[in-house]
């Protein structure tokens, strides 16, 4: 199974203890991620901005990431929206490498519940 991991359930692996971490720990046992530079960029900001991380464990957790995950830049697909733009290169990572599962927590992506086949869930339907 191939998925695409939202940068708020990475970050919420990274910071508490969970149904996220627990999710993670389960995915990177049984599944095929992949991430985008457009995910570890924003891993990295969200650590250093919001919660103050320093630069050494940043470097680490990037480290971390591209080692336990394909990394795939997608092109942009023209004509795919969705309510927050920003969301988009998320989608366009999940259609060019054929996602089975979305996993996120963002409300703006949970709301489509499903892209092109692929199921858009938040951690807890995981395993559902």
């Amino acid at each position: 199974m191939r998925v695409v991991l939202d940068s708020n359930v990475w970050i919420a692996n990274l910071l508490s203890a969970g149904t996220s971490r627990d999710v993670v720990d389960e995915i990177l046992d049984r599944c095929e991620i992949v991430i985008s530079p457009y995910i570890l960029a924003e891993v990295e900001r969200v650590l250093r901005q919001k919660f103050h991380a320093p630069k050494e464990e940043r470097e680490r957790v990037q480290q971390w990431l591209t080692a336990v995950c394909e990394v795939v830049d997608p092109p942009p697909r023209p004509g795919l929206t969705c309510r927050d733009p920003d969301d988009l290169p998320i989608l366009w990572l999940a259609l060019a490498v054929h996602a089975d599962r979305l996993v996120t927590g963002d409300r703006d992506l949970l709301e489509l519940k499903e892209l092109q086949g692929i199921k858009i869930i938040p951690p807890a339907q995981f395993w559902q």
